[in-house]
């Protein structure tokens, strides 16, 4: 019996925390390591990221240094533990946007990575109302 109690509290333990990462509608201000508050704060520092969840194999791109360099933030990718739920580090990167978008217009959107967290999200409402 004592086996059962205890292998049931590591499947729920196991399944919230996938819930956590991949689908969960936590705000970001309640559950996250890593979130809005956090870019905010960092884009105040100057120590600006824009954060990746590349996997095992990481993609590389050819133009990442001169991206760093020209809108002067650093990719951070966490390879395949992401240290918050995904959500919450779509919210940090989503502060990112908000402040490339007020310095650098939508330039920034033609170099940028296409796997960082939440961009397709963040660009799809423009290329809804102006095709691009």
């Amino acid at each position: 019996m004592y086996k059962f109690f205890t292998i049931s509290l590591m499947m729920i333990s196991m399944l919230s925390t996938l819930r956590a990462q991949f689908g969960s509608t936590i705000p970001a201000s309640q559950a996250c390591n890593i979130g809005a508050e956090a870019a905010i704060a960092d884009i105040k520092q100057g120590a600006i990221r824009l954060l990746i969840v590349g996997g095992i194999a990481p993609k590389i791109y050819g133009n990442e240094d001169k991206f760093e360099q020209d809108y002067l933030l650093k990719y951070h990718d966490y390879g395949c533990m992401a240290p918050s739920p995904m959500v919450c580090l779509a919210a940090y990167n989503k502060e990112v946007f908000k402040y490339l978008d007020a310095t650098y217009g939508h330039k920034w959107r033609e170099d940028v990575r296409e796997d960082v967290v939440g961009l397709k999200d963040h660009i799809m409402p423009f290329a809804k109302i102006f095709g691009n």
